[in-house]
Order: structure tokens, then sequence, then C-alpha cells
């Protein structure tokens, strides 16, 4: 079975639920019942609350900026894990595809074509490259960074 997982790309930096940093901003929790995302700061090994931010449009606490991405289950020829969102590059033919969620299975996007992402599609040749909250796809081939 796949494991459910997220990550949040919030004011220019990515967070996952897993990562803790000392005196930095760290991902406590989504809450998809009441659309709300829990950022808090572990200083000395307490916890502080800072921020709870809301992905519901309707919501006062609503942040344009937050951007919730589901896992594939996948991982790439270096074992990273594969989000919704990511930026593939293949290398067998050397161009770029986004990954996106759509109608219940996740898709990889490039401009000739989309495949439904798969183990069978992903083979040695296939790296997670970025995402497309930090990085631009310029042409079929090439990658920029984004300025955040």
């Amino acid at each position: 079975m796949r494991e459910i997982k997220f990550r949040v790309f919030f004011r220019g930096k990515m967070y996952y639920p897993d990562e803790y940093n000392e005196y930095e901003m760290n991902l406590e929790g989504i809450d998809f019942i009441n659309k709300k995302v829990a950022f808090s700061e572990y200083t000395d090994g307490e916890g502080t609350f800072i921020q709870e931010c809301s992905f519901d449009k309707e919501s006062l606490l609503y942040e344009e900026d937050l951007k919730i991405m589901q896992y594939t289950g996948l991982k790439d020829k270096t074992e990273k894990e594969i989000y919704e969102g990511d930026i593939l590059l293949q290398r067998y033919t050397n161009e770029y595809s986004t990954v996106y969620y759509e109608n219940g299975m996740f898709l990889a996007e490039n401009k000739n074509e989309v495949i439904r992402l798969n183990l069978n599609c992903l083979n040695r040749l296939t790296e997670v490259v970025g995402n497309i909250y930090e990085n631009e796809i310029v042409t079929t081939n090439q990658l920029i960074k984004k300025e955040v």
C-alpha cells in the first residue's frame, strides 16, 4: 500500500512533516477538515506555536502562496520521493515534465505527451530536478531557478 504524506511550499520554502530544524519554522500539521496548516518553531527541544494558515479561500487566514503537494508513492533514480509539482528530467529524451494529480491518478506532462506515473514508466533514467514553485521550465530541455 502507498504511503500517504504531504509537503507544503510556503513563503519561498518547502516544508516536510518529518523534517524539523531548530530555530526555524517547521510544518506542525495539515488539517484537511478545517483546511488549515500549522507551523511551529522548536528551540531547545520546546515547541513554540508560530502561525496557522488556511488554504480555504473563504477564510480570514487564507494564504495564497500556501501550496500543498501529495507524495506519489514513487521514487526517482536517486531514491528521492516524487511529489505533485515536481519537475522530472527524463534522461532518455532529455526533456522535463511536471507531475500533477487528476482523476485519481498522478500524471507527468511535457510538451509532447502526458503519461500516467507508475513503476513501469519510472526507471533509472528519471530524476527529480526541482519543482514548479522554485523552478521554471523555459523550454523542454532548459530549467531555471525562480526568484522567490
